[in-house]
């Protein structure tokens, strides 16, 4: 036991990365396949890479609104380990591990190591294996999940260069952002951090700044000449674009982005005075429990119930307010922070500006608030020496330690129980998922009728976002409509939806409601009154309906 204490001490950081790689791999393998609403969004994940493998181009055959890195990305691990769950499961793995190992290298150079060790655990059980829409290992979006793996990769490279005169590392930290642009578009305003550095912070040559934009653009060019190549025009560009711009300017995005703290809104206000009174709540009664410990039976105890506290108190909005607090910290204490920790911050909130007004963990903020949480930590141990905020800084790392184990036993607690609920197996050519049973019946039910009355290639529409049955079944979507959710249902019109549906000559048409889908604010869209669903009652007869609690699915057929 001592030589291994001893190795510990002399090895610090190898073993703590040793650590992370094996909690990512035995975590994978525990949570992986157990997963819950498959038929929101995860489909267009699944399927749009098998399309462009199957010869199709992404914004021409492809209606597509998101940048397209994260797509190329599956489509290269499908040709290399085929076209299945367990590939976009290995893609999981991948950016897991870029994730993590990113978040330590940044927090190693600013915090204690058993500090960044616990920290890194508990982004990975609290991110990477929830089981939800927003995990991990099979994510609503590979682009994010991808993007933001190299963001942190390219903070961390800064970081390190900060602490060298290695310019390759600031030449690996441009790369690396520019490849956060490639697969999601509004990470790549982490440039302007990183210009701060080359330009201000610690400046470059003229030439070595050239080199810089050039590894930035990279990616892009890279991942935009490959669709030029596979036959895309400069028209298709264009009108991806426009339909881009409306899309996100929809009445139900505006209404989505305001719920997820993209936009402030007045409505909003005693959801904030709810966050601040739970918050305070767990605060201070937390570090009074933490007061009162004095040997670790009493502290593992203490702990306890600040997990149950958290349960308690809406953990998921204890972070709604990171992004103001770190603005306000750079504007009080900028004179006080090196320049180090002042591109920290910069590049805290630059990736936090999609909820910036409202950063909550139940959503995007799984993937973004871990630089945020840390940045907060580095912010408060810079200042509290000075600002009395702690007795000393000592008592503050104890303190950090405590929190930081309450919310990892919280979230260990939250994703085994998730795993118990998603249980429900059913197997396919692509896979084996694991749902909760009032989602896995109905989806097993359609499958199964697909495989039995058509065959591999034809064209069936599940709406409004279910082409992960498509996938599944190896049924083929219409690429120029893939789904019909709210936002696009508002973004393409009714007329084109009609048009398509006749167009397209589905074998079988699909109506999901239930499985976690969102109606952006309104109420279900596809409802008797709607015409769309009219006009597919007026072509296609209802053949069954199966339900199962709240999840539901009619089963439209062509007559013959």
């Amino acid at each position: 036991m001592d030589k291994i204490r001893n190795f510990y001490k002399e090895k610090t950081q190898l073993c703590n990365v040793a650590i992370l790689l094996v909690m990512t791999l035995i975590g994978w393998l525990f949570f992986k396949g157990h997963y819950s609403n498959i038929m929101t969004d995860f489909g267009r994940e699944m399927i749009f890479p098998q399309l462009m493998n199957n010869g199709n181009v992404l914004y021409k055959d492809i209606l597509c609104i998101y940048f397209p890195l994260g797509y190329q990305f599956v489509a290269l691990m499908y040709t290399l380990f085929g076209t299945s769950i367990f590939t976009l499961e290995l893609c999981g793995l991948l950016v897991i591990t870029i994730f993590v190992l990113s978040l330590y290298s940044i927090a190693a150079n600013f915090l204690d190591n058993k500090v960044s060790l616990l920290l890194c655990l508990t982004v990975l059980i609290a991110s990477g294996f929830n089981g939800t829409l927003f995990n991990m290992i099979l994510p609503y979006s590979v682009g994010f999940t991808l993007g933001i793996s190299f963001a942190l990769l390219s903070v961390s490279l800064v970081i390190n260069y900060f602490k060298s005169e290695k310019v390759y590392l600031l030449y690996g930290a441009f790369l690396s952002c520019g490849a956060a642009f490639a697969a999601k578009g509004e990470l790549g305003l982490l440039l302007i951090a990183i210009l701060y550095v080359s330009l201000c912070a610690k400046p470059c040559s003229i030439r070595q700044n050239i080199v810089n934009i050039f590894c930035f653009l990279l990616f892009p060019v890279l991942s935009l000449g490959l669709l030029m190549f596979q036959g895309i025009t400069v028209s298709d560009i264009f009108n991806a674009a426009e339909f881009m711009r409306i899309f996100f300017t929809t009445k139900s995005m505006l209404f989505h982005i305001a719920k997820t703290g993209g936009i402030f809104t007045l409505s909003n206000i005693p959801i904030y005075l709810s966050a601040i009174f739970n918050i305070a709540i767990f605060l201070f009664a937390s570090y009074f429990l933490f007061s009162k410990t004095i040997d670790k039976r009493t502290q593992i105890v203490a702990i306890g119930i600040s997990a149950y506290l958290l349960n308690i108190t809406t953990c998921w909005r204890h972070t709604m307010f990171l992004p103001i607090l770190l603005v306000i910290g750079l504007i009080c204490y900028r004179k006080q922070l090196s320049k180090e920790i002042i591109f920290l911050i910069i590049s805290a909130i630059i990736l936090n500006l999609r909820m910036f007004w409202g950063l909550i963990l139940s959503t995007y903020g799984f993937y973004t608030a871990p630089i945020a949480i840390l940045t907060l930590i580095v912010l408060l141990q810079s200042v509290i020496t000075e600002n009395k905020l702690f007795p000393t800084k000592n008592t503050f790392k104890k303190f950090v330690i405590y929190l930081l184990s309450a919310y990892c036993l919280f979230f260990a607690v939250f994703d085994i129980t998730e795993r118990m609920k998603n249980d429900t197996e059913f197997r396919t050519e692509k896979g084996v998922l694991y749902l909760p049973k009032s989602q896995a019946n109905p989806i097993n039910t359609a499958i199964k009728y697909i495989q039995s009355y058509t065959s591999v290639g034809q064209k069936i529409l599940v709406l409004p976002e279910g082409t992960a049955i498509n996938f599944l079944t190896d049924r083929n979507p219409d690429g120029k409509m893939p789904m019909a959710d709210r936002l696009y249902y508002e973004a393409i019109g009714e007329e084109v939806v009609m048009k398509n549906v006749a167009e397209a000559d589905y074998e079988m048409i699909f109506i999901a409601e239930g499985f976690g889908l969102t109606h952006f604010g309104a109420k279900y869209l596809y409802d008797d009154k709607n015409p769309v669903l009219k006009y597919i009652q007026s072509k296609y007869n209802l053949d069954w309906v199966v339900k199962d609690g709240d999840n539901i699915i009619n089963c439209y057929v062509k007559p013959y």
